[in-house]
């Protein structure tokens, strides 16, 4: 088992989850916890790490 740590600053949201997905692809995740600013709406940001992890399980948390 391993863990990566990726992260993003990139203020677009689908810049951002583009990026950690990027990121993510080549260790071929099957959990994903992930942190998101309370500045995007959690189900919008749920969906799009959903669209470009599909076979992972995703928990998210924001920082509010």
């Amino acid at each position: 088992m391993s863990v990566l740590a990726i992260h993003s600053t990139r203020s677009d949201l689908t810049a951002a989850v583009g990026e950690v997905a990027a990121g993510l692809q080549a260790g071929q995740p099957k959990l994903v916890v992930y942190f998101a600013s309370s500045h995007h709406d959690p189900a919008t940001v749920a969906a799009a790490m959903q669209e470009q992890l599909p076979d992972a399980t995703l928990i998210g948390c924001t920082t509010a």
